[in-house]
């Protein structure tokens, strides 16, 4: 993992992400880029004048997004430091990169740095933060999550379901005030008929690999026909010997009606670091944005929740590529 993407509005959940994702990045020894995107009236009858105007509020934006990350990146060395017993401090510097003068803060104890680089752009959000992550070469985006719990669209928020929908990378939703203490126990809940194909795997069992995680795999089958759920176990097993073939991990086998419920349970049993779904679009995510859980999950444990780019195929489809290549 190189790059760290932080989209930020400003808020309590963004600064608890970015806190997060220098966490991560410290471990790693990834870079982080803190972004915003926004939007605002711009009335002029010429095009180049909306043209220069947007230009001018991105520089705006700009420098109140530096002063931003040094309030936030000198209030994490503190409490890092506090925490931890190990000195970290921000030092300033400024670079020229291909897109301009740019800020940098550096967070570093003696062997380690976190560079984070500013960014803010004229335009719709979700739209704005994946061109960013294809920009910046990110390789996961880190956003903030409201309230408790990692299943609901309430508490996840529409922003970041809509990114988490057409992201080409991994997506890692942050509750408030989780703090990152490594990725001991790593949990994928997979649609039995619905399963990833192994690119889409690829950037977890990075992710494994990077911090040495254990990883379990539940699959969820609700209301299938016994016959249906053994050829999905099946299927299922085949592709992740393949894909996490130098990867600890165990898969496990769950049925029930509540889908979300049957996660949380699984999720406190393996005490998990982290949540690992595949959102894919008016399937299995969409039974998960249920609000009739949100009550349920609020008093949950919290849990951050990771979106893997879709990418998948049916177990059928699987079993049969499988078969050809045997």
């Amino acid at each position: 993992m190189k790059t760290i993407l932080v989209p930020t509005d400003y808020s309590k959940e963004a600064k608890s992400a970015l806190w997060y994702a220098l966490d991560m990045a410290l471990v790693c020894k990834a870079d982080v880029v803190l972004f915003h995107a926004f939007q605002s009236p711009i009335f002029s009858p010429y095009l180049f004048d909306e043209e220069r105007l947007k230009e001018e509020l991105e520089q705006q934006k700009l420098e109140k997004l530096k002063c931003y990350a040094r309030e936030a990146v000198d209030s994490f060395c503190t409490y890092f430091t506090l925490l931890s017993g190990t000195a970290v401090r921000a030092q300033v510097k400024e670079e020229v990169t291909d897109g301009g003068l740019s800020s940098l803060f550096v967070c570093l104890d003696e062997e380690k740095a976190v560079s984070v680089t500013f960014a803010c752009k004229y335009g719709p959000t979700e739209v704005e933060i994946n061109q960013a992550a294809r920009v910046h070469a990110a390789d996961v985006l880190v956003m903030g999550m409201r309230g408790a719990g990692a299943i609901s669209q309430a508490l996840l928020g529409s922003t970041t379901i809509a990114v988490m929908q057409e992201s080409e990378v991994p997506v890692l939703a942050v509750p408030l005030q989780v703090r990152f203490n490594g990725l001991s126990s790593v949990v994928l809940a997979i649609d039995p008929l619905k399963l990833p194909g192994a690119d889409t795997l690829e950037p977890l069992r990075c992710l494994a690999q990077t911090y040495h995680s254990k990883l379990a795999v539940l699959q969820m089958f609700t209301g299938k026909t016994d016959l249906e759920a053994q050829a999905g176990n099946l299927t299922a097993a085949n592709l992740l010997a393949t894909c996490f073939q130098h990867t600890e991990y165990q898969l496990h086998t769950s049925l029930g009606d509540d889908v979300a419920a049957g996660i949380q349970l699984f999720l406190e049993k393996q005490q998990a670091d982290l949540l690992v779904l595949v959102p894919q679009k008016h399937t299995f995510l969409s039974r998960l944005r249920n609000k009739s859980i949100t009550g349920k999950m609020a008093a949950r444990t919290l849990v951050p929740l990771l979106a893997l780019p879709l990418e998948t195929r049916t177990a059928p489809a699987l079993a049969q590529e499988q078969r050809i290549s045997a």
